[in-house]
């Protein structure tokens, strides 16, 4: 993951490395298990294979004069810098595991002579992601402006995420641009995060195994004890009437309600109702 969203739990292994050679360079390629929570996402995914739950699209305005070849490039410096970008998620003997390769640098779909974007990002967030955990498209616009729109799938990033994504694509467009620069510190390696969360437990138990150890004395708790609590949830059913759910329609397609799906707006009104 790119952020610090929900897959960042503890208990799995980092994986296995190997190097390979990409424009001359080493890059190493990642094998490891899926995370307890991505597992859990893998599994809701698996058993709705065509819904747009956990994709995280976004559809950006770009300001004139943004060179498309030059965007587009930039783009896969960042994928090829954050190896979170360039995850899959494969099954050996229905068993997944990510898997981490070079970047291809295949062309961006360029789409042109768009009248409304919105609506086309919407019904493209809905078709699955099939070959990459990620999408992204350079729209031209039928007034000569232009958007970028990218689709990232839960798995590898959270809303944290897009904004980094964005700040290092920024950066790689400048540098590539000759406009010079930016301080913008590089993504992490999502392997080197892994390695420091499978570390972390060990180092919590010997830390409080140790101020166990030098506590002079142990005080004792006044009051009353706790009631043995329970994490079991009851669920309630809510019978909407005709009236509500016609509202309910209308909160879905409000920008104000909008989510990244309709779906999601209308599980989360569900929720709260």
């Amino acid at each position: 993951m790119l952020g610090s969203g929900g897959v960042t739990e503890r208990g799995y292994s980092t994986g296995q490395l190997r190097a390979i050679q990409v424009r001359g360079e080493s890059i190493q390629v990642e094998r490891y298990s899926l995370s307890p929570a991505q597992r859990r996402l893998w599994t809701g995914q698996k058993r709705e294979p065509d819904s747009p739950l956990y994709h995280m699209a976004f559809l950006f305005r770009l300001p004139d004069g943004i060179d498309r070849d030059t965007w587009c490039e930039a783009f896969w410096d960042v994928v090829e810098e954050a190896d979170a970008l360039r995850t899959v998620v494969v099954e050996e003997e229905g068993v997944p595991e990510c898997r981490v390769s070079a970047p291809d640098r295949s062309p961006i779909d360029t789409v042109e002579s768009l009248s409304d974007a919105a609506a086309w990002a919407e019904t493209r967030a809905r078709s699955p992601l099939q070959e990459r955990l990620w999408d992204a498209a350079w729209l031209e616009m039928s007034d000569s402006s232009a958007a970028w729109y990218i689709n990232l799938h839960h798995l590898i990033t959270d809303a944290v995420s897009i904004v980094r994504v964005m700040e290092r694509l920024h950066a790689h467009y400048r540098e590539r641009a000759g406009l010079g620069a930016d301080d913008e510190p590089p993504l992490p390696s999502y392997a080197s995060v892994i390695g420091e969360m499978a570390e972390a437990p060990e180092d919590s138990a010997a830390f409080w195994k140790r101020v166990c150890a030098d506590a002079v004395c142990r005080l004792p708790v006044f009051g009353k004890a706790a009631e043995p609590g329970s994490t079991r949830s009851r669920r309630r059913t809510v019978m909407l009437t005709p009236t509500q759910m016609e509202r309910l329609a209308e909160c879905v397609v409000r920008p104000a309600f909008r989510g990244f799906t309709p779906e999601a707006v209308v599980a989360r009104a569900q929720e709260l109702l």
